[in-house]
C-alpha cells in the first residue's frame, strides 16, 4: 500500500498461479480482476483496478503465471 501526494492511495497485488495450464492460469487472473471490480466494498474505495503485468515464469520443472494488479483510489492520468 503506497500513499501518494494529495491522499492518493495505491495498492499493488502481486501473485502467482499454477494450474498446470498457462491458458487457465491467465484466465484465473482475469477472473480475479473481475471479482475485485465487482466487489462493492473494494470497488467503492479503489476506482481504478488494472492488470499491470502478467507473464509466465519457470519454477523448477514447471511454469507459473506471475501477475501484478494495481488498485488506485484515483483514475490514472492518460
Amino acid at each position: 500500500l503506497v500513499q501518494k501526494r494529495g491522499g492518493r492511495i495505491e495498492l499493488i497485488l502481486s501473485g502467482q498461479v499454477y494450474l498446470e495450464n498457462g491458458e487457465k492460469e491467465f484466465e484465473s487472473v482475469n477472473v480475479f480482476l473481475i471479482n475485485l471490480k465487482k466487489d462493492p466494498v473494494f470497488s467503492q474505495y479503489f476506482k481504478e483496478i488494472t492488470i499491470n503485468s502478467i507473464d509466465q515464469k519457470p519454477a523448477g520443472d514447471k511454469n507459473l503465471t506471475v501477475f501484478t494488479i494495481v488498485c488506485q483510489n484515483f483514475p490514472e492520468k492518460k
